[in-house]
């Protein structure tokens, strides 16, 4: 339904950041391309997840609510949902919907991606180690490259401009260097 829904937008080079499980939607969303003979992203970028062949983990979405809570103020040292109650309430279905497709990912062995794989983690994020992180160069034939940034899981809300900083930098690299092939 993404591929559908997003197709119109295909017409000229593009790539896809995905954040925690959105880096999973986007590596799939990137084999569902090809697998259609359609265009695939330039770069793929993803952000504080581990390579997709190895484990999440535990079963994070089956925490209890007070076990739940922990565990998300403990990857994001912003989020004070326990001072916020009313916001918790709000925002815990959307995570253990979130947290649900993390737990339950099965990876599917397919020929690997072409295009290129950038991947960033948060320096103080405990939950993803490097070697981890590296594990996405498994996964396409196109050159891959990893960036630590300051912060944990959520290094993308105190470190946006350094990311987007990054993110344009490698696209505007690709776009003169596939021109001038």
């Amino acid at each position: 339904m993404l591929a559908d829904a997003l197709r119109p937008m295909f017409d000229m080079p593009f790539a896809f950041y995905g954040h925690s499980l959105g880096s999973l939607i986007a590596f799939e969303l990137a084999h569902e391309l090809r697998s259609r003979g359609e265009a695939i992203p330039a770069c793929l970028f993803v952000g504080a997840h581990q390579g997709p062949k190895h484990p999440h983990g535990p079963a994070v979405s089956r925490l209890s609510e007070p076990d739940l809570l922990a565990h998300v103020e403990e990857m994001n040292q912003d989020a004070k949902l326990s001072e916020n109650p009313s916001l918790w309430k709000l925002v815990m279905p959307i995570l253990r919907a979130d947290l649900s497709l993390c737990d339950h990912y099965q990876y599917r062995p397919r020929p690997k991606l072409s295009c290129a794989i950038t991947v960033f983690g948060g320096a103080q994020d405990t939950s993803i180690t490097l070697p981890t992180l590296e594990a996405w160069a498994e996964e396409t034939d196109g050159p891959c490259s990893t960036h630590i940034l300051p912060g944990g899981h959520f290094f993308l809300t105190k470190e946006r401009p350094m990311l987007l900083a990054r993110i344009s930098e490698i696209c505007c690299k690709r776009v003169l260097f596939s021109t001038v092939q």
